[in-house]
């Protein structure tokens, strides 16, 4: 499994292409590499080790699957290859093939201080497009996903003793195409505020597969749009606030998560950076350990006028009449083992079973 605390350092590097530009002189792309660094133990980085040891010895204990249909295979398998192929044109070391053995975690920190970064990775279910997160089960049951809503925004707020209201990802920009798509578009004003709090200096460009032609808008609205939304902390996009903030959101991670595993020995909670899956039959648990944990960190939740669901919202769940690709008669035995003999994932679920403690 290999270290599980680990501290990562990104570097660039311009590899000359074969084409010339305009002027006669050689293109060039941008590859980032990433490489580890050494550092010193200490009480902090043991009991991290320590609490990540407890995670993926429960982890170990379930099997952690997909439940598709053919035709969702084939989307999957597709929308991967087309996202490796990027990756590894412009990132080498982002190539992760899918591969459902991958079950064990370990934290990312970006400095030798530990005062940045530090969320989880190595889980297969985080590597996966997130309309398919709603097929992910447990021991073949199904899964339920919650997530902390704005939780670098709401950080940014309480830092300065100020309460966010509303959505933070609700802007006065219009966009002059698909309007009407106003999901989609919450989701490009996230995407780019939370680039625009990573960046450590201003961004010339929209971050990568934003797509601002399918809605119409430059990247300079949409700037000026999130600071008109968040004139409060306007002084915190393109300074890298987004490194040092992920340290805290991380920290909340491995709390909800070993506050889920004491409720039960049963329970496993898988971490998708700031949100988290369960078997869909501890939503409710997951719901309040999550708002607990919030609390405890910022002695308060949002007004009433602010909903919770601004802080905890269900951004995944079981769509429970589309599962098979026939009906299944759970009351007929011969018709469950005839789904067990022809279900991928039932048969990796049973072969899980039958390993030796």
């Amino acid at each position: 499994m290999g270290e599980t605390i680990r501290v990562q350092h990104t570097f660039t590097e311009q590899v000359p292409l074969k084409e010339v530009d305009k002027y006669g002189q050689p293109k060039t792309r941008t590859v980032k590499y990433r490489e580890l660094v050494e550092y010193d133990d200490t009480q902090q980085t043991n009991q991290m080790r320590q609490n990540l040891q407890f995670i993926n010895d429960r982890i170990a204990t379930k099997w952690i699957d997909l439940e598709l249909s053919r035709e969702e295979s084939v989307d999957l398998v597709t929308q991967l290859a087309q996202r490796n192929k990027q990756h590894f044109k412009e990132g080498p070391d982002d190539y992760r093939p899918l591969m459902l053995s991958k079950r064990s975690l370990y934290r990312v920190f970006n400095d030798a201080e530990f005062r940045t970064g530090g969320r989880f990775y190595g889980g297969w279910w985080q590597e996966i497009p997130s309309k398919f997160r709603d097929r992910i089960t447990i021991d073949g049951k199904r899964t339920v996903q919650l997530d902390y809503s704005g939780l670098h925004p709401h950080f940014l707020y309480h830092e300065r003793g100020l309460e966010l209201k509303d959505d933070p990802y609700q802007v006065s920009l219009i966009p002059s195409k698909n309007a009407d798509d106003t999901e989609g578009f919450r989701k490009l004003i996230k995407q780019c505020l939370n680039a625009m709090l990573n960046a450590d200096r201003p961004m010339q460009r929209a971050p990568r597969g934003s797509q601002l032609s399918h809605w119409g808008v430059t990247w300079k609205r949409v700037v000026t749009a999130i600071k008109e939304r968040h004139p409060d902390i306007k002084d915190q996009f393109f300074t890298g606030a987004g490194l040092r903030l992920q340290r805290i959101d991380s920290d909340l991670c491995e709390a909800v998560i070993l506050a889920m595993m004491k409720c039960s020995p049963e329970i496993v909670a898988l971490p998708v950076h700031d949100s988290f899956i369960v078997h869909h039959g501890y939503k409710d648990e997951l719901m309040g350990m999550m708002m607990g944990a919030y609390c405890v960190k910022y002695g308060n939740i949002p007004s009433p006028k602010a909903s919770e669901e601004m802080v905890v919202e269900i951004t995944g769940s079981p769509e429970w009449d589309s599962w098979s690709s026939h009906p299944i008669d759970h009351n007929d035995l011969a018709d469950l083992l005839e789904l067990a003999e022809t279900e991928p994932s039932e048969m990796r679920l049973n072969l899980f079973r039958q390993l030796p403690s």
